[in-house]
């Protein structure tokens, strides 16, 4: 398996819930897991680290992305390279529901999409922008709260490089409407270079 580094790896370990590709990483089986809580997939603590607000762009990766009104993400501390950011969302009837993006260079591997048979699970393609992208869910009981998972994972190559990008969205099913509506402007607001 190809892997590469990030804070997210000890979730990939337990398998994942929506994907989005334009090359992919290998990974473990990603529609055999339980859904996740927000406190498994990030260990970002709002008031903690970097706080992102409306527009973010990166050059190293050649990306750019819009919070949507009113909502902070936030990172690692400024002295850490940046790999991305969680925004917790407003919740009004159920626990923390939360929005993760993460992006990482990916090293030792040719850039080439993966197998779609090697992620498991059924998903059906969806476009962003430019990419093209497999989309899982899954949804199931966390501490006695029903869950939804959302991860939309996508590659890209720039300067020579390849890229992969990360949006996870955990939402408890009571706040699914809003945490959606959020899902979808971050989404639809992300840009390549």
């Amino acid at each position: 398996m190809r892997f590469f580094a990030s804070d997210t790896m000890r979730v990939f370990e337990r398998g994942l819930l929506i994907a989005c590709w334009f090359g992919v990483v290998i990974r473990p089986s990603y529609a055999t897991s339980d859904p996740l809580d927000c406190r498994s997939i990030t260990s970002a603590r709002i008031g903690d680290g970097v706080r992102y607000e409306s527009h973010v762009a990166n050059d190293d990766y050649g990306i750019s992305l819009d919070l949507p009104e009113g909502l902070s993400g936030w990172g690692a501390v400024e002295t850490a390279p940046f790999h991305g950011f969680t925004v917790f969302l407003p919740t009004g009837r159920g626990p923390k529901s939360c929005l993760v993006f993460e992006v990482n260079r990916r090293v030792g591997d040719d850039g080439q999409p993966a197998d779609p048979s090697s992620s498991g699970g059924a998903y059906r393609s969806v476009r962003v922008g430019r990419l093209k992208c497999r989309l899982y869910e899954r949804s199931g009981i966390v501490d006695g709260i029903s869950t939804i998972n959302r991860l939309l994972e996508f590659t890209w190559r720039d300067r020579g490089h390849t890229f992969q990008g990360e949006v996870w969205l955990v939402s408890n099913a009571a706040d699914l409407p809003d945490a959606d509506r959020v899902w979808r402007q971050f989404v639809d607001s992300l840009r390549l270079r």
